[in-house]
């Protein structure tokens, strides 16, 4: 609920930005976080939900956002051109704002058992600074853990403490807090695990084969003379794949003959596939087919991440793990998009691009493969 008012908020005020930094801020920033609170936790409540079925139960779900995308890419050019690239920013904040609906419906069950770090946190009082003043000492290198007795509680609170002992106290709190934090937000220990490693190599590679097709496939089809009208409709296509793409992927990675990491694998083989030979299809035909094959398979690894991930980690993980993946595909999305654009630039052709992001993504479908062995 939470997401949908940041990234309703941040769509509103972009209608009213003048200058492309403050969108990078309002629709960039604000709507992107906003986007990020409201996806990983109904993937999670999924979990929670459902076991036996999860990969299934996953591709329907996902479905919707291939429904979106087919119908907002056609409704969105048509308010654009009746009502303006502002009017329809303000459409689309009031679109945004039923996430909070949807959230308000979403009831997770109480399966989880605390975790021991809360339990401390969350006792008296006096339980929880002695708790926190351990975690501080323990972390910092240059602070004698023997000195933290609990005689330090009461000169916290001593008239005659000096200004420097509550100062040092004071930065061991906070130290102590952001270190709790990072523990129960980020669950940073996951990257010890082999198999967590191996799948945060597969989505960079597929994180660049998305920012490639999201960011410069109606711009490629521009360069090779197909119309802005016919071009639109890339995206209506891709989305169209993609609410057939999940749920076919979600229904083998229910298969009990395959593992899930085979129809990931197969996925993002096909998508590397699609990539290359779409450079040489210069026709709106040949465009449309290879953007349905990459629309269909690319919503399908999507689809295969958060079951591989359950499959290898279990379904405590599955939050936090893909937490961090989707922190990874930001940051790549980020980075590779303009790097593209830059090729481009370069070049004067955008098949460097697809091709480098093809090449990522066929390595990745064959790590995806010997993922049981990794394990």
């Amino acid at each position: 609920m939470a997401g949908g008012v940041l990234a309703s908020a941040g769509v509103c005020t972009s209608a009213f930005t003048t200058q492309l930094h403050q969108v990078y801020i309002t629709f960039g920033v604000i709507t992107g976080i906003g986007m990020g609170l409201s996806y990983v936790p109904c993937i999670d409540v999924l979990g929670l939900y459902f076991d036996t079925r999860f990969s299934i139960a996953c591709g329907l779900a996902m479905a919707g956002t291939g429904a979106g995308q087919f119908v907002l890419s056609v409704v969105t050019q048509a308010l654009e051109d009746k009502y303006g690239w502002r009017g329809t920013l303000l459409i689309l904040s009031g679109i945004f704002l039923h996430l909070c609906l949807a959230g308000a419906v979403l009831r997770p069950l109480p399966v989880h058992e605390p975790r021991a770090i809360y339990t401390a946190v969350n006792n008296e009082t006096t339980s929880t600074a002695r708790a926190l003043d351990s975690v501080c000492s323990s972390s910092t290198a240059d602070i004698d853990t023997s000195k933290v007795k609990n005689e330090e509680l009461t000169e916290m609170s001593d008239e005659s403490a000096t200004r420097h002992e509550r100062n040092e106290k004071s930065y061991r709190r906070c130290l102590a807090f952001a270190k709790l934090y990072c523990l129960n937000i980020y669950d940073l220990p996951l990257f010890k695990k082999p198999v967590f490693v191996a799948l945060v190599i597969i989505c960079v590679g597929q994180s660049l084969a998305i920012a490639t097709i999201q960011v410069h496939i109606v711009r490629r089809a521009r360069d090779f003379h197909i119309s802005d009208a016919e071009s639109a409709y890339l995206p209506a296509v891709m989305g169209l794949a993609q609410i057939i793409g999940r749920p076919l992927f979600g229904t083998l990675g229910n298969q009990k003959k395959l593992t899930p990491n085979v129809p990931f694998a197969l996925a993002l083989f096909l998508v590397g596939i699609s990539m290359i030979v779409s450079t040489y299809t210069r026709t709106l035909a040949g465009q449309l087919v290879f953007v349905a094959i990459m629309g269909a398979c690319v919503g399908g690894s999507v689809v295969c991440v958060a079951i591989v991930v359950k499959y290898f980690l279990g379904s405590e993980k599955l939050g936090h793990a893909l937490s961090l993946l989707v922190h990874l595909l930001g940051i790549c999305t980020l980075l590779f998009a303009p790097f593209g654009g830059w090729i481009r630039d370069v070049s004067n052709t955008y098949d460097g691009t697809f091709w480098m992001a093809g090449v990522a993504v066929l390595l990745s479908s064959a790590l995806a493969l010997v993922l049981p062995l990794v394990d």
